[in-house]
């Protein structure tokens, strides 16, 4: 009798010795191997930007170059960001092997820390510049001396009275 429910249970796939492969995991852990290899791709572009300092600000603003490493790198965070979700989530299933899944948070978690330390570094190191705004003295001349010299003809005090004309 025994034999009749467990092998209709192994039927229905209700075993419960039976791993359950956590795909999840598994999707979460080939992201990161792909944000893995745009790190890779990503350094070796970094490599081929000039090493000087001044060098490098001499290159203009916009240039292909910088716009490919850009999106590199927005790609690279953003593939982090999404396996660093998935394998979170499948550490949560139950029922489901966490061994891959903790080795994709650990890998793009690595990843996201990376990211977010040369952003900081990278902001501590060249903080923004602004220039101190001057307002535009010719615009706002004209206003200012309406203000300050009211047209005699048309301004009249509140307190006092137009003066009538004399009948003489």
């Amino acid at each position: 009798m025994t034999s009749l429910i467990e092998s209709r249970s192994s039927q229905n796939g209700t075993d419960s010795h039976e791993a359950v492969p956590n795909t999840v995991a598994l999707i979460g852990v080939v992201l990161a191997a792909v944000s893995v290899a745009f790190c890779a791709l990503l350094f070796s572009m970094v490599d081929q930007m000039p090493d000087r300092i001044k060098d490098f600000q001499e290159l203009e603003t916009g240039t292909a170059a910088q716009l490919r490493l850009l999106i590199l790198g927005c790609s690279t965070a953003l593939l982090a960001f999404v396996a660093f979700v998935l394998c979170l989530i499948a550490l949560i299933l139950p029922g489901r092997p966490r061994v891959l899944a903790s080795l994709g948070t650990c890998l793009s978690g690595c990843i996201l820390l990376g990211v977010f330390a040369t952003l900081l570094v990278g902001t501590w190191m060249n903080p923004v510049q602004q220039k101190p705004v001057q307002p535009d003295e010719s615009a706002s001349q004209p206003v200012i001396q309406s203000i300050q010299q009211p047209d005699k003809q048309t301004a009249t005090p509140l307190n006092t009275k137009k003066p009538e004309p004399s009948a003489e």
